[in-house]
């Protein structure tokens, strides 16, 4: 048995949410305490589905109502256990479902009045192509390529 056999499981869930304006968007989140740029998403609270927290975590960081327009990428990856020993892992398994905002003039780029500022302090909709330069993690990027390559959204997603 390796050493991910016997580490805990983190479960999260969040959204790859896209509206089509002039062109395709995609709403990302700016958080201080990581100083990173990232798709919305949370922990999976006790008896809650991981479709509800992939809802409930855009709309209290971006304050957008969305709706999953298909299966989610399930992505994983191991990180170090703050609280244990030297050397422990946990791993993490994060849904990220394709969504659309339901109001697709959702906010502009204001941040919502309900956004707590420190967990978030910035909601951006970002170009495609944007998205795939700057977002901070590689597993979120690929995921987004993913997404649209797969057409989760619809083929003139590109």
């Amino acid at each position: 048995m390796g050493r991910f056999s016997q580490a805990p499981v983190a479960r999260a869930a969040g959204g790859v949410v896209l509206r089509r304006r002039y062109v395709a968007e995609v709403l990302v989140v700016h958080r201080p305490r990581y100083d990173d740029w990232a798709l919305p998403k949370g922990h999976v609270d006790d008896g809650e589905s991981w479709i509800q927290t992939a809802r409930r975590e855009v709309l209290e960081e971006t304050g957008v109502e969305a709706v999953e327009v298909g299966p989610p990428l399930i992505v994983s990856y191991a990180l170090p256990e703050p609280h244990d020993s030297p050397g422990s892992l946990r791993v993490k398994v994060v849904a990220l479902y394709p969504m659309r905002a339901v109001d697709q003039a959702a906010h502009g780029d204001a941040n919502p009045a309900s956004l707590d500022d420190t967990e978030v302090d910035a909601v951006r909709w970002w170009t495609l192509v944007r998205a795939r330069r700057e977002l901070t993690y590689d597993d979120e990027r690929r995921a987004l390529d993913q997404l649209v390559e797969i057409g989760a959204w619809s083929a003139d997603v590109r």
